[in-house]
């Protein structure tokens, strides 16, 4: 399909039997799998998609429906449709631990500090939350950044979770379900009144739980007790996809009330629409004061719900009618009391902060809860769109950018801290021992107690391997280097028949492997083996030599390519596959196994893996960080986990979820050049107002700059346009970047193969031209009757049929 350039209507879909799943264990049909990841980013225009029909059985109800999901892999199972996740594992912390997160003294969101502090006993009247949610509120990120003049920097507001501990008097039981406004929560867990707790409604999951408690309590305590807001009456809500927005939105219209509503990005303006505002403005500009005074026949509004600041904020005072209520809950730069009565002392003014008034009032957070829950019972307040993080600094960057819709949570991870097990009677051996990752591993194994290791590679160690082996020998460790190939059976056999019986075999770390990158094309049998016959054999090898013995850990390493692609990797994603198939084999047998897909290394074999990861939010594994990792890993019970040192899981989830697949760089450009993020019509709409003469050097220009862009070379660099592309240093997987570029920048599709097949700047611009210009105006020609065609244009068409052109055979 590629090298003919044929692209199915549907797409190309690759259908395995039960072989892929929670369940599957089958090593060829997972191999597939990661080879269509890999399709999918090197060649996004294919459309590939994976089906794994469990019984085999096929209907053409189910291929109907398949054919309307837009997701990328499913699993079907019992006539339901499964599509994979990647989902962050829910960790364990020992009961006694509790820490809480404080602003740093320097502002600095990073810097944000993990405290230790006391659990405290819940009174009779009181209950222990074990928290597993946290809403987070901009007062959150402006605490952190330093911006709020506060005493105690503590930072959370509300959660959700289970209860720990209960006071006699509670009511509730440990176990159950809960939410709660609790200020200064950022932690593990915390010690509330049981008035500030409610059950978390049927339906709902912790996340949404946990964004209820702020922004409709105080949504409330505004338009009901200060503004005193009446069916009929209108109310301007600015801000009004985000978190307190929406819920004084859906408290306004419970109460039936006229709503208007500003936003900051026609992204939300749009949600805004969708949920059936009529009258929604720009929350950027003043111009909304024209515009609500036009929704309202130039009354203007009963009620304004303000977050604006300076003059934006200051306009609210001419869209107020008279007698007006203006609640302000901004944080910074609000209009002083004095000022709104000099200007509109007609005009009712509350600056209310929830916290602050709950503090001085005990009974004001029971009571407004009261009405949550009677409201959310009626079905007349809905849970609001929730966007999770895992990491807290995260989420606060996130919430700082003011992109977000609804209410920003963060998912609390608990943490066991147990160990691999390691005895200094025991032998660790190690395949791939002397490499990067090999050498990290076993070194951690030496610090922990291990007194015997075989490291088994094909190579000799190298200067600094050795090295780093006689600083393990000089702590008293036994380190054998054992050469020889794990693919091959024997070898295997022999290492382990080396190993004293004084100090039996407890575990196995499966790190051999080789790269041997190119593009999909570009792949042959020769080029599959090379991965496979280390992982996959190595693995079975170690499998069949092993399965009697009773091992501690039995750990596979894989990688994250299997589950997110990366270029250029179709087999070694698919051998990395057959050691996940491997591993869940084995547990389905009662045997230890853990196959770990990896992200990227600081160091070791993933300094070669392409950028494609990291763009997706992920950082590089320090050694440190991947040794405790593992320690975790080895808790779940799984028998493949991924490994990824995230830095945006936003950008993570987007890509996974969304099927961002494409492999194409942009371009940075200036006045003058063009570049690859240019409009699509861009480029060709120019190139058609130019003569034909002017078009090679402009079109030359434009390819120059898009192979120094993938080539990484500066900017002034000249390109000899005879010579060879890849000369340069343009690889197989660098061509098909470039075809992809030149896909979105000249706005059609291209063979795969096309960089390769015109390998210079003249050749390749000859081509791009002929096939945007000569072809449409050959069928331009060609749809001309025979007698309108001048002599020069009948004697081209028949020089072209008989030369054998684009429509000819060639005779």
């Amino acid at each position: 399909l590629l090298r003919e350039n044929i692209q199915p209507a549907m797409g190309v879909w690759l259908m395995t039997a039960g072989g892929v799943g929670p369940e599957a264990a089958s090593p060829a049909q997972a191999a597939v799998w990661a080879i269509a990841r890999t399709a999918s980013v090197e060649f996004p225009d294919l459309s590939v998609r994976c089906v794994d029909i469990g019984d085999g059985e096929i209907s053409g109800d189910l291929l109907s429906s398949l054919a309307r999901s837009s997701a990328r892999t499913v699993l079907v199972r019992g006539g339901r449709f499964f599509q994979s996740e990647l989902v962050r594992q829910t960790k364990t912390t020992a009961e006694s631990g509790n820490t809480s997160l404080r602003a740093s003294p320097s502002g600095l969101i990073d810097l944000l500090e993990e405290v230790p502090v006391p659990r405290c006993e819940p009174r009779p009247d009181e209950v222990e939350i074990r928290i597993e949610a946290h809403g987070i509120n901009f007062r959150d990120v402006l605490t952190a950044l330093g911006m709020l003049s506060v005493t105690n920097p503590v930072l959370g507001g509300e959660c959700a979770g289970t209860i720990a501990r209960a006071g006699a008097q509670s009511g509730l039981n440990p176990g159950d379900r809960v939410f709660a406004f609790a200020p200064h929560s950022l932690q593990a867990f915390v010690t509330v009144p049981v008035v500030n707790v409610a059950r978390i409604p049927e339906g709902f999951t912790a996340e949404q739980a946990s964004a209820l408690p702020i922004v409709y309590l105080t949504a409330i305590y505004g338009l009901d007790r200060l503004a005193s807001l009446q069916r009929g009456e209108s109310v301007l809500i600015h801000a009004a996809a985000g978190g307190l927005g929406l819920a004084a939105l859906h408290l306004a219209r419970a109460r039936g009330a006229e709503v208007c509503a500003t936003a900051g990005s026609d992204e939300k303006r749009e949600y805004l629409r969708k949920l059936g505002v009529r009258h929604v403005f720009s929350s950027r500009t003043i111009d909304f004061a024209e515009g609500v005074l036009q929704a309202t026949g130039g009354r203007g509004v009963d009620v304004v719900l303000n977050s604006l600041t300076g003059d934006l904020a200051e306009k609210n005072l001419s869209v107020l009618a008279p007698r007006g209520r203006l609640l302000e809950v901004g944080k910074r730069d609000t209009l002083s009391l004095q000022e709104v009565r000099q200007r509109r002392p007609d005009v009712g003014y509350f600056i209310y902060d929830l916290g602050e008034e709950a503090e001085r009032d005990a009974t004001l957070i029971p009571a407004l809860m009261a009405v949550l829950l009677r409201m959310m019972q009626e079905g007349s307040l809905p849970p609001l769109p929730v966007t999770s993080f895992s990491d807290v600094r995260e989420a606060m960057r996130y919430m700082a950018q003011a992109r977000h819709i609804g209410k920003i949570v963060v998912t609390r991870s608990f943490d066991e801290h147990s160990k691999v097990p390691v005895s200094p009677h025991a032998t660790y051996l190690i395949t791939g021992g002397c490499g990067g990752l090999g050498l990290i591993f076993a070194e951690s194994l030496v610090s922990r107690g291990a007194r015997s290791l075989v490291l088994m590679g094909r190579s000799a160690p190298s200067p600094s391997a050795l090295a780093q082996i006689e600083l393990m020998r000089s702590r008293g460790a036994q380190v054998t280097v054992f050469r020889g190939d794990v693919a091959d059976r024997t070898t295997i056999e022999a290492a382990l028949n080396a190993i004293p019986a004084g100090r039996p075999l407890k575990g196995v770390l499966h790190v051999a492997g080789v790269l041997d990158d190119r593009s999909l094309l570009l792949h042959n049998q020769e080029s599959l083996l090379a991965a496979m016959r280390p992982k996959w054999l190595g693995a079975w090898n170690l499998h069949q030599a092993t399965e009697t013995l009773p091992l501690d850990f039995f750990i596979l390493f894989s990688s994250a390519v299997v589950s997110l692609g990366s270029p250029g990797q179709a087999n070694y994603a698919a051998a990395n596959a057959t050691l996940d198939a491997l591993a869940a084999w084995r547990k389905k047998r009662g045997l230890p196994a853990l196959s770990v897909q990896w992200g990227p290394w600081a160091a070791g074999m993933a300094e070669h893996l392409k950028a494609s990861l990291e763009n997706l939010g992920l950082g590089r594994l320090a050694a440190a960080e991947g040794v405790t990792a593992l320690d975790r890993a080895l808790n779940v019970d799984e028998p493949v986990v991924a490994i990824l040192p995230v830095t945006s899981w936003h950008r993570l989830q987007q890509w996974q979820r969304k099927g961002e697949r494409g492999s194409a760089r942009h371009a940075s450009s200036d006045s003058t050049a063009i570049s690859a993020g240019q409009p699509a019509r861009g480029i060709v709409e120019r190139l058609s107002d130019m003569a034909p003469a002017e078009r090679h050097a402009f079109l030359a220009e434009h390819l120059r700059q898009q192979v120094i862009h993938i080539l990484s070379l500066p900017s002034t660099t000249r390109i000899d346009e005879d010579e060879a592309l890849h000369d340069l240093g343009l690889d197989s997987l660098m061509a098909v970047e470039l075809r992809n570029a030149l896909a979105t920048s000249l706005g059609q599709p291209w063979s795969p193969t096309m960089v390769l097949d015109y390998p210079t700047l003249r050749s390749l611009t000859g081509y791009l031209l002929s096939e945007l210009f000569l072809s449409a105006e050959q069928s331009q020609a060609a749809a001309q009757p025979i007698e309108n065609l001048s002599e020069a244009e009948a004697e081209e068409l028949l020089l072209q049929e008989l030369s054998g052109g684009k429509h000819g055979d060639g005779r």
